[in-house]
């Protein structure tokens, strides 16, 4: 079964995500903020990365950059409410994260998910 963490400063988002994987058959751990996410990361070695890209203190791009920096090249999919990820993703090229904007469709999500996973 696949380990996914899904990290959002919003605990109704972290329990909608949860429940949906969940039911969707995987394992799913959750946090709330970037430094909890390292901290999951290193405990619990997920599979797949699920966040915010905006939270208080470290924010998504920020955790990206020390997962990737150690050398961690799990896939990362970014959750974002702004169109214009764009400029912030400058220099994020090697990171290749997957993009969302929310409010996000579920569905779309479970396929990236899936595709990311190897798992069609």
């Amino acid at each position: 079964m696949y380990k996914i963490l899904a990290v959002d400063d919003e605990k109704l988002i972290c329990s909608v995500l949860k429940q949906f994987l969940a039911n969707s058959g995987f394992e799913v751990l959750t946090g709330s903020c970037g430094q909890e996410a390292l901290n999951i990361i290193e405990k619990h070695d997920p599979d797949l990365l699920i966040m915010d890209k905006k939270m208080p203190g470290m924010d998504g791009l920020a955790v990206l950059e020390i997962i990737r920096k150690n050398g961690n090249m799990i896939p990362v999919i970014l959750l974002t409410g702004s169109y214009s990820i764009q400029e912030s993703m400058s220099g994020m090229n090697k990171a290749n994260p997957v993009v969302l904007v929310k409010p996000v469709d579920l569905n779309i999500l479970l396929r990236k998910v899936k595709s990311l996973l190897g798992d069609n």
